[in-house]
């Protein structure tokens, strides 16, 4: 086909994807009740939905972490927050507790995520852009038949292992970090084995072609919630990573965020009862008055939590880079912010998520998401970057990132660091095996 008709045709879906999502988000909006709604409030998440859309419009990737973070954080604190908000829904509010947020908080918490945005900008735009043409030629680390034996073997191997073993995604916190980290490395074998045959199957024709087709299928069937072996935002990390690959090159830079959101949007909150795909077809409504969707209430909880006592002076961010440590040696180490969150206003449901700017401004105030955008907007452009390498390894990470990056921003850090640490090591002791079936290392 002719270059430029592919590129008229990439730019015509790329519109209809665009557009058919801008007409949901306004008949959404125009079906909420803001009769008792503070205008200055409603104009301010009309502001960072407004430039969440855009940045996602012009991102230059098919498929990027920063392009998928904006995404999330367009239902999570956008969207959501919207409907949550002019309908009056408060979360983790039981009997006995007065949890509520004032106009002033919401739009405190708006300005929060809207120097979020621009000081992650600040530092992704800080680097020279990319030039797509200039890809790695060494290092490239050629799969070979043994180690594609290799990692079929791992995978299939890990696959049993984890039916015979049960749901494993709930280990009890009582456990040490060492033995979740093993689990982690187990659950992720597959993820990891699947990528190298599909990274494999790319360099030949039509036969490794119909290979990876069949590969997808498989890793959608096993990883499928009715195997229960996963968590719903590990399962759908898992998800993300395959569409990451798939269309890390590709011409059509909507189809991920199409994708994404209607996920979101259409099934996200009700995955944890659904037992089949029909559950899902059946599941079409958009509501997020779900604890699902609790992340911009407990982003002001977090705020309103410092405002009262103090900051983490950084113990929840130390805490979760040094996941490896456990408490039996590092007496002090940080509890979840969600859970010390929710026992300061009196919950007994501890266990809830922190979104990642909420950890940020607990640990240093609105100096500690200033800097950490900053920061984390200079390692994720390095990170995209890598999806143009011809190197499998950052490849692969590059991949497993962006399918930690919606667990990650929605929390908790404690455990998405975690979980993230044994996906990676799951990623190189895959590595590590095929070197030493492609004879590159000796035992």
């Amino acid at each position: 086909m002719n270059k430029k008709l592919m590129v008229k045709k990439s730019i015509i879906i790329d519109a209809f994807v665009y557009i058919g999502i801008f007409m949901i988000v306004i008949f959404f909006l125009i079906g909420l009740d803001y009769s008792n709604s503070d205008k200055l409030v409603i104009v301010s998440f009309i502001i960072n939905g407004s430039i969440l859309f855009g940045l996602i419009i012009w991102d230059q990737y098919p498929v990027s972490i920063r392009k998928i973070g904006y995404t999330f954080a367009f239902i999570f604190h956008f969207m959501a927050p919207m409907q949550q908000y002019t309908s009056k829904t408060i979360f983790w509010n039981y009997s006995g507790m007065n949890l509520k947020y004032s106009d002033s908080e919401y739009l405190y918490a708006n300005i929060v995520l809207f120097l979020s945005i621009l000081f992650f900008e600040l530092g992704y735009k800080s680097h020279k852009k990319i030039n797509k043409r200039i890809v790695e030629k060494n290092n490239y680390f050629k799969i070979s038949l043994s180690s594609a034996k290799a990692v079929t073997i791992l995978s299939i191997g890990a696959i049993i292992i984890l039916g015979l073993t049960g749901n494993i995604a709930h280990v009890s916190n009582s456990e040490s970090s060492m033995t979740i980290q093993l689990f982690n490395i187990l659950r992720y074998i597959p993820v990891a084995s699947i990528l190298l045959l599909l990274i494999d199957a790319t360099k030949g024709g039509k036969i490794k072609q119909i290979c990876r087709s069949i590969i997808w299928i498989i890793c959608f069937v096993i990883y499928f919630p009715l195997w229960g072996s996963l968590a719903r935002f590990i399962l759908l990390g898992t998800y993300v990573v395959f569409a990451s690959f798939g269309l890390r090159k590709s011409k059509y830079k909507s189809l991920l965020f199409g994708a994404f959101f209607l996920g979101f949007c259409l099934m996200f909150s009700e995955t944890r009862h659904m037992t089949s795909f029909m559950d899902i077809l059946l599941n079409r409504t958009i509501n997020f008055n779900h604890v699902d969707f609790d992340a911009h209430q407990l982003l002001m909880a977090s705020i309103k939590y410092v405002k009262n006592n103090h900051i983490f002076y950084g113990l929840n961010i130390f805490s979760a880079l040094f996941f490896l440590l456990p408490r039996s040696i590092w007496k002090g180490k940080a509890e979840g912010t969600g859970s010390i969150v929710m026992k300061y206003f009196g919950s007994w449901q501890l266990n809830v998520s922190t979104p990642l700017v909420a950890e940020l401004y607990t640990a240093f105030s609105i100096w500690g998401v200033i800097l950490g955008f900053l920061l984390l907007g200079r390692m994720v452009y390095k990170i995209d970057q890598w999806s143009y390498s011809c190197d499998p390894i950052k490849i692969s990470l590059f991949c497993l990132f962006a399918g930690m990056t919606t667990y990650i921003l929605r929390g908790s850090l404690l455990a998405s660091v975690a979980f993230t640490g044994g996906l990676v090591l799951s990623m190189f002791f895959t590595f590590f095996v095929c070197k030493i079936f492609n004879g590159e290392l000796k035992i």
